[in-house]
């Protein structure tokens, strides 16, 4: 019961809000260097590049939370079937 509960309650949302704000952070960063030359232009590349790899660690964290999301479902239903 406890494992259905939490499976069913997690719906990766903190880690899509996170994806979501990476995101217009690099719209923004995009707008910016065209605009940008020289220095200026390598320092919004290289914050670019930092937020694409945060992104990408969220991501991976909420894929990984999605697995376990589904793992905990089947064990659930398993144990529910079980029990009949």
């Amino acid at each position: 019961m406890k494992l259905a509960f939490f499976a069913k309650s997690y719906s990766g949302s903190i880690e899509t809000i996170k994806i979501g704000q990476c995101d217009k952070q690099l719209i923004a960063i995009k707008k910016q260097m065209a605009r940008a030359k020289g220095g200026a232009k390598q320092r919004l590349k290289q914050r670019a590049m930092t937020i694409l790899k945060r992104k990408k660690m969220y991501e991976k964290q909420r894929d990984s939370m999605q697995a376990q999301s589904f793992n905990m479902e089947q064990v659930s239903f398993t144990t529910e079937s079980l029990k009949d």
